[in-house]
């Protein structure tokens, strides 16, 4: 069972590009569920693929973390090498 965090947490960005990766993957979202407990804000879901399940959560101070089968993660984990990096600007003005 590995564990791999992702990224911060309610990223609209990451989790965008994450679902994408499963889909590439063979895979599909399943269920999810939502919670929140005092500042604490949960979410759930589930990444279906034929040989496994991954449990991706994502929580307040804890970032979008993914758990399960070590091949899977892994495989997600080297998708994530082809995400498109943040577009950062410059400080400075722009000319």
């Amino acid at each position: 069972m590995l564990e791999l965090t992702l990224g911060a947490e309610f990223d609209v960005n990451l989790r965008r590009r994450l679902f994408d990766s499963v889909r590439v993957l063979g895979g599909s979202i399943g269920a999810s569920s939502w919670s929140v407990a005092g500042s604490q804000e949960l979410e759930v879901f589930e990444l279906r693929f034929p040989s496994g399940t991954v449990a991706a959560t994502e929580e307040t101070f804890m970032g979008l973390v993914l758990k399960g089968n070590d091949e899977l993660v892994t495989a997600i984990a080297m998708m994530r090498e082809r995400w498109p990096k943040p577009w950062r600007q410059r400080s400075g003005s722009v000319r």
